[in-house]
């Protein structure tokens, strides 16, 4: 072979090393894109599944505090009962008392 053969051939080779440096530093910069890309994406889904978890959690509530309110007035309707059927029973007991003190003074 001759000098100038050679040369081209070095100058293909070293261009070739260039070219994969270049490429192995792409490949770098890729990956690291590709990680932060993952990265993001993974913040993404878990602030979706902690919105998610929070609007599970404002209903949960919400039902509880409106079972809580229903049982509470079901109480006081039960009380209510219980208390106007005592007071009923109190005032046929005080009827029957006056009826037998008036036919008591006939």
């Amino acid at each position: 072979m001759d000098d100038t053969m050679m040369e081209f051939d070095y100058r293909v080779y070293s261009d070739n090393n260039k070219d994969d440096a270049g490429l192995a530093q792409g490949n770098m910069g890729m990956e690291v894109d590709e990680a932060y890309t993952i990265y993001k994406d993974k913040v993404v889904t878990l602030d979706l599944k902690n919105d998610h978890l929070h609007i599970k959690l404002n209903h949960e509530h919400h039902c509880n505090k409106q079972a809580f309110a229903h049982e509470e007035w079901t109480s006081e309707q039960a009380n209510a009962a219980i208390l106007h059927q005592y007071q009923m029973e109190k005032l046929e007991t005080n009827i029957h008392l006056q009826d037998a003190e008036a036919r008591t003074y006939e």
